[in-house]
């Protein structure tokens, strides 16, 4: 196990689990499903957050706005062109995930639009015209069933307290 996980125990687990299952329960709600102390569950939960081990974040509906024309786009980006090219991309409303990659494809983003028309445009004018990069390949997404802000680590990451 990696030196940071061994910092975390069964009670980070459970106050996580609680959080993600309801990111409104507070501090009191949690301190009595887990029978301790008001300032020791903050205490802990404050731990969890300078520690990054997680973050307060609203997760937007792209849906709800109606950004619904997924695409997942492998790129090639000279590496000259690497950081201009992260730059463009995280100052991009369109785009919902970034990432680097190794071989062929070292960037991978994944965009939403309202419609084809602009994901037709983002694919065939915007990426073109930055200098450096390349399309290797993209395939349109036509339903995402699980994401990053759904994901939990499992209880036997923590340790027995």
């Amino acid at each position: 196990m990696p030196e940071s996980l061994k910092a975390f125990d069964n009670i980070d687990y459970q106050i996580l689990h609680m959080l993600h299952e309801d990111c409104w329960v507070t501090v009191a709600e949690m301190s009595r499903r887990l029978r301790i102390n008001e300032r020791t569950t903050k205490r802990r939960l404050e731990r969890l957050v300078s520690t990054g081990a997680c973050r307060p974040a609203v997760v937007v509906s792209p849906d709800a706005f109606g950004y619904t024309t997924i695409v997942d786009i492998e790129l090639h980006v000279e590496q000259a062109h690497y950081d201009g090219a992260v730059a463009f991309f995280t100052g991009n409303v369109a785009v919902s995930y970034l990432s680097a990659g190794w071989g062929e494809m070292n960037m991978l983003v994944q965009a939403r639009f309202k419609n084809s028309e602009e994901m037709a445009s983002f694919i065939n004018e915007t990426i073109p015209g930055l200098q450096g990069v390349t399309i290797v390949k993209y395939e349109i997404v036509p339903k995402i069933y699980f994401n990053t802000d759904k994901w939990m680590p499992e209880e036997g990451d923590f340790k027995k307290k």
